[in-house]
């Protein structure tokens, strides 16, 4: 695990948190909690893309129905403290779902 000794307040180590969290899932850490925590702190929110992903639950399972996607939606803004994701994708297909299904879930949150 990482763990910074000091607050972060530039840019570049913020980008280079960003890099190092990049593929750390959800599940395997508190990254969104902490980007959260540094864009409240530094009021920078608007100068960053924000994307995250969804599609495993807690016990490693793939889901892509409606109700999940809005829920990780809501999960991950909560963490982030944003009011709106920039980019929200699928980290892997759920094969028991259509993925139309699971895209129009996305398009209604954009409504």
């Amino acid at each position: 695990m990482f763990f910074l000794s000091r607050p972060v307040v530039d840019l570049f180590s913020f980008q280079l948190i960003c890099y190092s969290f990049s593929f750390i899932a959800t599940l395997q850490g508190d990254s969104e909690e902490m980007i959260g925590k540094w864009l409240k702190k530094t009021g920078l929110r608007n100068e960053f893309f924000i994307a995250t992903k969804f599609g495993f639950t807690e016990d490693h399972k793939i889901r892509g129905d409606p109700q999940f996607v809005r829920d990780e939606c809501e999960k991950s803004s909560k963490k982030l403290g944003i009011e709106q994701i920039d980019l929200l994708y699928q980290h892997r297909p759920d094969p028991k779902i259509p993925i139309e299904v699971t895209v129009g879930a996305m398009a209604e949150l954009v409504k």
